[in-house]
């Protein structure tokens, strides 16, 4: 063959690649923007040409589509501007720091002395989590000329089905790049039922962490803001911790903050939240972990002394009557003490029927440790994952004597299970709800919405020690086990995490809602095969997800 021959041959080899990759979406040299599933994990060291120049999306309506854009090579902390027609909501990610991989079986690596195959990256390291409106449409980029950005919208439960066409036109000095984004607005309609789901919040931390004072206006209004954000993120219940809102006065008797305790009920309630936790009413004694006994939260009394006793009975009638008062009959939930054991178990059946008789409205429900002795206590029982998997027969039992079962995660389950952690699979926060309904199970609680530990920075301390014990046995929490949500300024973030626990909750409302029993397992069976083993693959997901969608299509 001539020179002149190979050389023809090569620019038609060229031509057709550069050809291939424009029609694939794949990019060509010069553009610095790119693409990417909101479910894959973005780091700051990630590559803009990993991802694609036009993306498409599938949501059903009544859903919140999202995307990720990734850009590189510009200048040093240059501005850049976002523009794109229609109700497109632009936000930046915001990396946070990842400390310690998660461990085997709980905590950290640390704690369990074993390598954790099962994580997305060896830490340290960053990686994209914390989500930060953009109002203006502008951002800056990095020292290294890098920026990552979220693109949100929401599907009206009344939307015409089909593709809208979003294109994005990105600006920095003279650079410019459009990317497009389909979004397939599916015909299914996501049902407004769904498994109960609730984050535990610091009102304290809502105060310290924003820049108030605890109960001024500007604390007030980080309260609504909270809320709203996880009333937008699916959630269905709210707690009230009546340490915020009932005290012991100086002749040793409850006063209650009648104004503030409706004002902060009536505000999550007008949010459409739909069930009501009521706070602990009682801790271990001496905060021991194996303590004997239970104190009451307030005033530290042992339960089963008559002082104790009467205290509780007080505080259950002020209860009722804000149960009575707020017509809460049947959305109420009573804590009585935070996963109880065996050596106090007495203590905690004693109080609890003090509860199924002094306020009949609120079924008793717990984060609990152990089983056999709380029957006829717990009414709605919330085992960790893992104990769930240990007692599954017991747990059934329960179901089928009418009882409700929820899950929760804290410290633990690692390794391959399900959580949602910062160094895991971001699939693995929508399995969690998937994982709800091959079980028939209520709910999920996490204890972490934004449990940041005092003086910590919440974006770079994500595994706090939240012990006081020296050396290797020092207590490390998972990382980003201690919150789900970030401080800035006067509002509260979200985060890569909770959009897509967003995302299993809009799935679980289709499951639950719009599918047989026996459709149901045959569907979560697509993804969840064993306790610690699951489809995590993010294509093989969005598979299953679209072959939901067209299941329960009207």
């Amino acid at each position: 063959m001539s020179m002149k021959s190979m050389m023809f041959s090569r620019g038609r080899f060229l031509l057709s690649v550069f050809c291939y990759l424009v029609a694939t979406g794949q990019f060509v040299c010069g553009q610095q923007a790119g693409m990417f599933d909101e479910l894959e994990p973005l780091f700051p060291d990630s590559g803009a040409h990993n991802g694609k120049a036009e993306f498409s999306s599938t949501v059903p309506r009544g859903g919140v589509a999202g995307v990720h854009l990734l850009l590189d090579r510009l200048a040093s902390d240059s501005e850049v501007t976002v523009e794109s027609a229609g109700a497109v909501v632009i936000q930046q990610l915001l990396p946070v720091d990842v400390q310690q991989n998660t461990g085997v079986e709980s905590r950290t690596e640390l704690r369990d002395g074993k390598l954790n195959p099962h994580v997305i990256r060896r830490a340290p390291f960053q990686v994209f989590d914390a989500i930060r409106p953009l109002p203006s449409g502008k951002a800056l980029a990095d020292g290294s000329g890098r920026l990552s950005l979220r693109l949100e919208y929401a599907v009206q439960r009344d939307a015409e089905p089909g593709i809208k066409k979003i294109h994005v036109t990105l600006r920095s000095g003279s650079w410019k790049q459009r990317v497009t984004w389909n979004v397939d607005v599916h015909p299914a309609v996501v049902p407004d039922d769904q498994p109960g789901y609730t984050n535990w919040f610091s009102v304290a931390n809502l105060a310290s962490y924003h820049g108030h004072e605890m109960w001024s206006e500007g604390h007030w209004k980080t309260i609504a803001q909270a809320a709203a954000l996880m009333r937008e993120q699916r959630q269905t219940m709210f707690w009230i911790p009546w340490g915020d809102f009932i005290a012991l006065d100086s002749d040793g008797k409850l006063a209650v903050d009648q104004k503030r305790l409706d004002r902060f009920a009536g505000l999550f309630l007008k949010l459409g939240f739909e069930q009501v936790e009521l706070g602990h009413l009682a801790h271990r004694e001496n905060g021991a972990w194996g303590a004997k006994h239970l104190v009451t939260s307030l005033g530290k009394l042992r339960v089963d002394s008559d002082e104790g006793k009467k205290l509780l009975l007080d505080q259950l009638a002020i209860i009722r009557r804000f149960v009575l008062r707020h017509k809460l009959h049947d959305r109420v939930f009573q804590h009585i003490s935070d996963e109880p054991l065996s050596a106090h178990a007495a203590d905690y059946v004693m109080v609890a029927k003090m509860v199924h008789e002094h306020l009949p409205e609120a079924p008793v429900f717990d984060a609990i440790h152990c089983t056999d002795e709380l029957v006829g206590a717990v009414d709605v029982w919330c085992p960790q994952l893992d104990i769930y998997y240990r007692h599954r027969a017991f747990f059934q039992e329960r179901m089928k004597a009418g009882e409700q079962v929820w899950i929760y995660t804290c410290l633990s389950p690692g390794g391959a299970a399900l959580n949602r952690l910062l160094d895991q699979e971001r699939t693995r926060c929508v399995l969690l709800s998937w994982l709800l309904m091959k079980d028939g199970l209520s709910g999920y609680l996490h204890w972490g919405l934004n449990h940041y530990r005092k003086g910590n920075d919440p974006f770079k301390e994500t595994s706090p020690q939240f012990d006081d014990k020296p050396g290797p046995s020092r207590n490390f929490l998972p990382p980003g086990d201690s919150h789900v949500a970030y401080p800035d300024g006067s509002h509260l973030l979200s985060s890569v995490r909770l959009c897509a626990h967003r995302i299993g909750m809009e799935d679980a409302a289709l499951i639950g809602g719009m599918l047989s029993q026996k459709d149901q397992s045959e569907m979560v069976s697509k993804l969840i095969l064993e306790p610690r083993k699951h489809e995590l693959d993010v294509q093989a997901y969005r598979n299953a997800r679209k072959e939901l969608l067209d299941r329960t299509s009207p």
